[in-house]
């Protein structure tokens, strides 16, 4: 009797042993592995064509825009196209049909062929900026045979957007003159904001009277004269300055009553309140 259970037993565990080996290899729980990313996984670096302006002066006193147009295959520059947009016209332009002269000497290049052999020297070196020896504070260099324009700030600009794509920034933000004309009682008012790059760096307010005239422009001739030490084209100077000095954080005029003079400005005397309104809506406008 314990022979035959014995034998139950045995042929159990056989049919147990065989259905456990039957399992699909889905049901069989499967140890898990992580892969390393192969290099040609990787994310490529940009391809195609971008444009970075900058002003040429910083600080918006002249709105001269340096416009580099650079074409870029997998994060490496492959060409390049340097040219100042003067009043949004291309000096390159200008200078090919001699509406711009920088120089009546004979045989000297004029600035469209100066700033082409700077391209060249610029792509035969790879785009290794530092190949450009800039010989003074004032961008000269002797790199490059017939250049004696001041190359330096392209130098650095070209540089400034290798360096953004090589950190993965293709995007770039105005640079130029927003203007905006908002109506008033006596006129047009021109709010006109420098910007470098997105940031607003300079200021300049006008008014178009209500014959036509500009009203700073009265004031610079002295048709225009209110009375008193500084005319209005001077106090609007220093009114500007003070919030150009203040990155634009117009609470910094502070208003000392209803009519809107201000105790903030040394020396401006005119009210200022009416215009404060109107520059934060030309910044707005952006």
């Amino acid at each position: 009797m314990l022979k035959g259970k014995l034998l139950i037993a045995l042929a159990s565990a056989v049919l147990f042993l065989g259905a456990c080996s039957n399992e699909t290899p889905q049901e069989q729980e499967q140890p898990q592995t992580t892969q390393s990313e192969s290099p040609s996984e990787t994310t490529e670096g940009y391809t195609g064509a971008l444009t970075y302006e900058r002003l040429y002066d910083p600080t918006g006193a002249k709105t001269d825009v340096v416009s580099i147009v650079m074409e870029f295959e997998n994060g490496k520059p492959t060409s390049v196209d340097i040219d100042v947009l003067m009043d949004g016209q291309s000096k390159k332009e200008l200078a090919a049909s001699g509406e711009y002269v920088m120089s009546t000497e004979e045989g000297a290049l004029q600035w469209d062929a100066q700033i082409v052999e700077l391209e060249k020297a610029l792509a035969d070196n790879n785009f290794d900026t530092t190949k450009i020896n800039i010989t003074d504070d004032a961008g000269h260099t002797d790199s490059v045979t017939g250049v004696s324009i001041k190359v330096g700030t392209y130098v650095q600009l070209v540089q400034e957007l290798i360096d953004a794509v090589a950190q993965g920034n293709t995007d770039f933000e105005f640079s130029g003159v927003k203007t905006t004309e908002i109506e008033g009682e006596k006129g047009t008012n021109i709010i006109e904001i420098v910007y470098d790059n997105g940031k607003a760096v300079n200021l300049n307010i006008d008014m178009i009277q209500e014959d036509g005239s500009s009203k700073r422009a009265a004031s610079e001739e002295g048709t225009y004269d209110m009375g008193g030490e500084l005319a209005w084209h001077e106090q609007m100077d220093l009114l500007e300055d003070f919030i150009v000095a203040n990155n634009f954080d117009l609470s910094k005029v502070n208003l000392t009553d209803e009519d809107g003079h201000t105790d903030a400005v040394s020396g401006v005397s005119i009210k200022v309140g009416s215009y404060l309104p109107l520059i934060e809506q030309a910044l707005e406008n952006k």
